[in-house]
């Protein structure tokens, strides 16, 4: 009787150590599953609306103060997605430089006016993390267009600057001119008080390309600046971020 039950208890140890190991795999497998679901979880990217940032520059009513000839107004909108910001920037100049009733008037006279528009996008380098909350270091690119009018003179008795004037003078008209190019920012923004926050961009243009019939090269673009300047442009900003309720 004992070495039936011997022989039982041999067939028996194989099954039982098979179940035993199925289910230490089974958990095995449950757990790799969590951490990789949980990794899924963090990674997945929340594509809903988190605010709403409205902002103006400071560079061009500081230099309103310094020349009232010059007038350079421009504002921003962005919305956040997760760590993406989908921004929209746009802006009016009317730029006017030797006025008649100024002694530059003898040397030339040029004047600009028109609208322009940019549009692209930002990602926080910071992450999108509660540690830093609005705070941001972003690096994105834009699109920009701008349509304008600009006149340039030059008298015929000031060619210093080797205008290719005749005895009329040097002269030119762009009418409803338009041109485009791309930028490379970069921003810093911190929160100040609430929904307060101040920063700066550097930005890097290039890609400029004149995209109608013109009399002559412009010597100005509102929204990029003169035409031969180096490319870089930094400019301070301050806005104001509205949370999105969610």
């Amino acid at each position: 009787m004992m070495r039936f039950a011997f022989i039982a208890l041999l067939f028996c140890m194989p099954w039982a150590a098979q179940a035993q190991l199925g289910a230490d795999t089974t958990r095995n497998a449950d757990s790799t599953a969590g951490i990789v679901y949980n990794k899924l979880e963090r990674d997945t990217i929340d594509w809903r609306p988190r605010s709403m940032r409205l902002s103006v520059d400071l560079a061009g009513p500081a230099r309103l103060v310094l020349n009232d000839s010059a007038v350079y107004l421009e504002a921003a909108a962005d919305i956040q997605f997760d760590n993406y910001h989908l921004v929209v920037e746009g802006g009016y100049a009317n730029v006017e430089h030797g006025l008649p009733e100024s002694p530059v008037y003898q040397q030339f006279y040029y004047a600009m006016n028109g609208v322009f528009g940019r549009v692209g996008v930002d990602v926080n380098l910071l992450g999108n993390s509660e540690k830093f909350g609005t705070n941001g270091a972003f690096f994105g690119v834009r699109y920009g267009q701008a349509l304008f009018n600009d006149y340039l003179y030059f008298p015929p008795e000031n060619n210093d600057l080797g205008w290719p004037v005749n005895s009329n003078g040097y002269e030119y008209t762009n009418t409803n001119a338009s041109a485009r190019w791309w930028e490379a920012v970069g921003s810093l923004r911190t929160q100040v008080w609430s929904g307060l926050h101040v920063g700066y961009s550097v930005r890097y243009r290039f890609g400029y390309q004149v995209i109608s019939d013109v009399d002559h090269e412009p010597y100005a673009i509102p929204g990029m600046g003169r035409v031969n300047a180096i490319p870089w442009f930094v400019n301070a900003h301050v806005s104001w971020v509205l949370p999105f309720s969610r």
